[in-house]
């Protein structure tokens, strides 16, 4: 809401500001499309000084579900957000707050969730082939969710139409994974 219309309403704008943190330890990995992942964190002071940690040696890391390493960013915060760009797709992955110990021993404080990026293509290949539905097998999946759908009041006659309908319209379409198969 603009400010004009809060004050109208008599709402007061300061009573819905977002903290800055929420003195909660957190770690947590998002994806934003088959190539993009955010990150944000949160480590309170009282956790690193427990934890004999200092500040400035402290490394965000991106990581493969296999260990593989695939970025790594010095925090200069102890709250944060970051961006991740030209990730691999249909890959899994998680972060860790990571501590450097003056022997340069790495010391993992925080993990973050796991997640997986999406395909970033279309899939043609012939062994998932099954998956797409046949007009034949369109046609009585169709006319079978139709009746177990069907309401008390829906006339035979209506359904009747309806089908004759949807025969009608098959005839002028085809099958999605043809049209595909067909182009290569």
């Amino acid at each position: 809401m603009e400010c004009n219309a809060c004050e109208a309403m008599g709402i007061h704008t300061d009573e819905f500001s977002v903290p800055k943190s929420y003195g909660i330890n957190t770690l947590k990995l998002m994806c934003v499309n088959p190539h993009k992942l955010f990150c944000y964190w949160e480590l309170t002071p009282a956790f690193l000084e427990t934890a004999g940690v200092l500040k400035d040696r402290l490394t965000l890391l991106l990581k493969t579900t296999d260990e593989m390493a695939i970025q790594h960013i010095k925090l200069e915060t102890l709250v944060g957000s970051y961006y991740f760009d030209e990730v691999p797709a249909k890959r899994s992955f998680f972060c860790e707050i990571l501590y450097y110990d003056e022997s340069e021993k790495a010391i993992s404080l925080l993990t973050s969730n796991l997640i997986k990026t999406p395909s970033d293509r279309i899939n043609t290949d012939d062994e998932e082939c099954h998956l797409w539905m046949k007009k034949e097998e369109g046609w009585s999946e169709i006319i079978h969710s139709s009746i177990s759908s069907l309401s008390s009041t829906k006339s035979s006659k209506s359904l009747v139409k309806e089908t004759a309908l949807l025969q009608k319209w098959e005839l002028h379409t085809f099958s999605s994974f043809e049209h595909i198969k067909d182009k290569q």
